[in-house]
């Protein structure tokens, strides 16, 4: 119920929010669909996916919203650095994917 009330307050006075071409998207960060919906609200959901770059811009961090940190915002995110691996057949699409599903999203 709490994040219903959430979502009524927050779905039209975002400051994330962009309106165009008939429709409204949303570029706050770990929104990986761009989409300004319940499913895709990072701020609501307990559970949180994000993907980003390192400071150098050589590696991916994976970003997940703990279930236990609720409460505690600093807390709340783990972030996991993956190593890039250079050629054709790089292996960072199946490490984010183990990840997603060992930490059940």
């Amino acid at each position: 119920m709490l994040a219903d009330m959430q979502w009524m307050v927050l779905w039209i006075c975002s400051s994330f929010l962009i309106k165009c071409n008939k429709q409204t998207d949303s570029i706050g960060s770990n929104n990986l669909k761009a989409q300004n919906s319940f499913q895709y609200n990072r701020l609501i959901l307990q559970k949180m996916v994000g993907i980003e770059s390192d400071a150098y811009g050589k590696d991916i961090v994976v970003v997940l919203k703990r279930w236990a940190g609720k409460r505690k915002p600093a807390t709340s995110y783990v972030r996991t650095t993956i190593k890039k691996m250079p050629g054709p057949h790089s292996t960072s699409a199946t490490n984010v994917r183990n990840i997603i599903h060992k930490n059940k999203y």
